[in-house]
C-alpha cells in the first residue's frame, strides 16, 4: 500500500493544479540541470550489453515541462519520454521510461514489468550539482528507494572512451507485494552519469525478471 501511496502522491503532484496560484512562490528547475540535461527530440543513445552483445537504443519522444500548483506552492515539472529499441539480435519496441526533473533533482521512472504491477521509480536519481547524499526538496517528489552516491570520478573509461565528472549511483528496493499474491520484488540498479552525455553506463539487476544488463554507450547526439 504504501508503493501505491507514493505513486498516487507521485501523480497529485505532477497533474494537480490550484486556483490559488502564487507565482512568485515556485520552485523551478535547477539551471544546472536545465543545461546539462535538458534532452529535446532527436536525442539519441546506443548501447551495447557487455554481458550478452545485443545493442539498444534509446531515445527522446518528447520534452515537457509545466508548472503544477499545489495548495498555492508550486513546482516546475520538466518530463523527458525516452523510447527502447532493440537493435540487435532483434528488432521490436520494449517500453518508455521518463525522467522527471524537480528542483535539483534528476529522477527516472521504469513503467510496470512482467512481474510488478507499478512503476518503478528512482527518485532522485541523482542530484545535480551531485551532492554526497541524494536529497529530495520541500513539496517535491518523495524518495521511494534507497540511492545512495558511491563516487564521483574526474574521468571514467568506457571502452577506451574518456568521460568526465561522472557521478557513481545506486538505487535498490525490495517491494512488498503480499498484498497481490506475488512475492517480493527485489531490484539493484546502478548507473554512471555524465553532464555532457547523460547516462553512459546503466547496470540493472532485477532478479524476479530475469532481468540482467550492463549497458555502456556507444554512440550518442545530444539535442539541447
Amino acid at each position: 500500500m504504501k508503493k501505491i501511496k507514493t505513486i498516487l502522491f507521485i501523480t497529485a503532484t505532477i497533474v494537480y493544479f490550484s486556483c490559488n496560484k502564487n507565482k512568485s512562490n515556485v520552485i523551478s528547475v535547477n539551471a544546472d540541470i536545465k543545461s546539462s540535461f535538458n534532452y529535446q527530440p532527436g536525442t539519441y543513445w546506443i548501447y551495447r550489453d557487455s554481458l550478452t552483445g545485443n545493442i539498444d537504443s534509446f531515445f527522446v519522444r518528447k520534452n515537457m515541462s509545466e508548472i503544477s500548483y499545489l495548495n498555492g506552492s508550486g513546482i516546475e515539472n520538466t518530463q523527458i519520454q525516452i523510447s527502447q529499441y532493440h537493435i540487435l539480435p532483434y528488432r521490436v519496441d520494449t517500453g518508455t521510461c521518463i525522467f522527471i526533473y524537480q528542483d535539483d533533482m534528476f529522477c527516472i521512472t521504469y513503467p510496470p514489468t512482467k512481474i510488478f504491477s507499478f512503476p518503478i521509480d528512482e527518485i532522485p536519481l541523482v542530484n545535480y550539482p551531485y551532492e554526497p547524499v541524494l536529497s529530495t526538496c520541500s513539496g517535491c517528489m518523495t524518495s521511494v528507494d534507497s540511492g545512495e552516491m558511491i563516487n564521483v570520478y574526474d574521468k571514467y573509461f568506457i571502452n577506451g572512451v574518456e568521460y568526465d565528472s561522472v557521478a557513481e549511483v545506486t538505487h535498490h528496493n525490495t517491494i512488498d507485494q503480499s498484498y497481490l499474491g506475488k512475492p517480493p520484488y527485489h531490484y539493484f540498479d546502478r548507473y554512471y552519469i555524465c553532464p555532457k552525455v547523460g547516462l553512459i553506463k546503466i547496470c540493472l539487476n532485477h532478479p524476479i525478471d530475469s532481468l540482467h544488463s550492463i549497458l555502456e554507450v556507444e554512440k550518442y547526439i545530444i539535442i539541447k
